[in-house]
């Protein structure tokens, strides 16, 4: 449960209360997903998917800020300003992932004859309803983005109708999980984790209604509980079916991976894959998030000061060092060059140079 007494989770709140008042509005539009990398996002996404008035996306749009800045900057509204941004979308990993995954590529003929007008948000929803089909009334498109978490404020902002859930972990379970997966530096990570759930707590008390919290612990320990009131949340239905989980869910390799159902927590599993060293430096990182949500510093860590700043930079370019080799092992060459191409492009639209 979490420790704010002021922040109620879904598992705290019935139904006719959830989302301050969701009941008195009519369900249905658009739904992101959002949390830091390994908290939980991929099993949340799958849960709401099994809901038949809930469509989400197979992977993730994390694009989005950068074309609410190409829209806000009035890009489509320029002369071949449609191909430009397809031009940019092309090197974004939603696309690329897509067709290494064996989806069908991404339609953007039929995603410009869907477009409604030029904003990110016309963008967005006619996106959404290329990849997964049209909004039905009362019904919901949705798309799982770790990186929302990051431009929270601006994508709230740009797509007005849309709800947000946020799944927040264990800061030392997610800095373990991706040091097991992906190798990234746990200092690096911890930071990501303090400011991703800083962002969004600003975010749900700015627009109370559009933003709910959810532990991971919580989803794996009580299911049913938690999703019941993720449904109350969205004006849904609870559906049994919601808590099945008949596929692997890993899109990469990792020990235990192929285990399905929903696999109750292991809290203390963090110890396997960081040293008290490294513990003892994400608690100091993230001491304020883990007050706020109930997760107790190890009594060796406590009071430990925070890294210092050349010790975080150092953190922060082997978290770089360390995603380029994985995509150069994974993916190959290629993927690697198109992804500093898209880093470089992501730079320029954020000039307005693109």
């Amino acid at each position: 449960m979490n420790a704010d007494p002021e922040r109620r989770g879904p598992t705290e709140r019935p139904a006719d209360e959830a989302g301050g008042g969701a009941s008195s509005r009519r369900p249905g539009g658009l739904l992101l997903v959002t949390g830091a990398p390994r908290s939980g996002t991929k099993l949340l996404r799958h849960l709401l998917d099994q809901h038949p008035s809930v469509d989400m996306t197979t992977n993730e749009a994390e694009f989005l800020p950068w074309v609410i800045d190409y829209c806000a900057q009035g890009g489509l509204e320029r002369p071949g300003g449609f191909d430009r941004m397809v031009e940019y979308l092309r090197l974004e990993e939603y696309v690329a992932q897509r067709v290494l995954a064996g989806h069908a590529p991404v339609d953007f003929e039929a995603l410009r004859a869907s477009l409604r007008g030029a904003s990110a948000g016309d963008v967005f929803r006619a996106f959404l309803e290329c990849e997964v089909g049209p909004l039905r009334p009362g019904s919901y498109l949705g798309d799982k983005s770790p990186g929302f978490v990051r431009h929270l404020e601006k994508v709230m902002a740009a797509l007005e109708e849309a709800r947000v859930i946020h799944i927040v972990r264990d800061p030392r379970s997610q800095a373990g999980s991706l040091r097991r997966v992906f190798g990234k530096a746990p200092l690096y990570t911890a930071m990501a984790w303090q400011r991703a759930v800083r962002e969004v707590e600003l975010a749900a008390q700015r627009a109370p209604d559009r933003v709910l919290e959810v532990r991971y612990e919580d989803l794996t320990a009580r299911p049913e509980e938690t999703v019941r009131g993720l449904c109350g949340y969205l004006g849904l239905t609870f559906e049994p079916a919601m808590l099945e989980v008949r596929e692997e869910l890993e899109s990469v390799p990792a020990p235990g991976s192929g285990a399905l159902g929903i696999r109750p927590p292991r809290p203390r599993r963090y110890r396997e894959h960081l040293s008290p060293g490294e513990i003892a430096g994400v608690e100091a990182i993230c001491a304020e998030g883990m007050r706020r949500w109930g997760y107790a510093p190890e009594s060796a860590s406590a009071g430990v000061e925070p890294p210092g700043r050349a010790r975080l930079e150092v953190s922060r370019r082997r978290g770089q060092l360390g995603l380029a080799l994985r995509t150069l092992r994974r993916d190959g060459w290629r993927h690697l060059l198109r992804r500093i191409r898209l880093v470089r492009t992501r730079r320029a639209i954020e000039r307005g140079a693109w």
